[in-house]
């Protein structure tokens, strides 16, 4: 047996970590790293978010990220249009990013990749 974390998520209600066989398979490993959404307005990342991309064509957008509650979790916001309305990411609560209470992408293909500590989101590719 062994144990296993994807993309630093809870595998189960109980644990961030779950029991499983070394002949266990993931069904589509590719779903790990997948897109779970494209947003053309204000929009709060829910924990089965991953990638999220932000199109702010239509009018500026502001994607929110949860609270923090366990250290390891993570999610990429990548802008995808050259529109002059913005893409900001807020947080919930009092948490911050890097110390501050919110991040703009400036241009079109800019994204931002965070990590929780459990109490603050962190960014860890731009």
């Amino acid at each position: 047996m062994a144990l296993i974390e994807i993309l630093g998520r809870p595998l189960d209600g109980d644990s961030p970590y779950q029991e499983i066989k070394e002949t266990d398979t993931i069904a589509n490993p590719d779903a790990l790293n997948a897109i779970s959404s494209t947003q053309t307005s204000d929009y709060s990342i829910v924990d089965t978010d991953d990638i999220i991309l932000a199109d702010e064509s239509g009018g500026a957008v502001t994607i929110t990220l949860p609270a923090p509650t366990w250290a390891g979790e993570t999610y990429t916001v990548k802008r995808i249009s050259a529109a002059a309305n913005g893409v900001t990411i807020d947080t919930a609560d009092t948490a911050t990013i890097d110390g501050a209470t919110s991040q703009s992408l400036a241009a079109q293909w800019d994204f931002i990749k965070v990590v929780s500590d459990g109490t603050d989101w962190f960014i860890i590719a731009n």
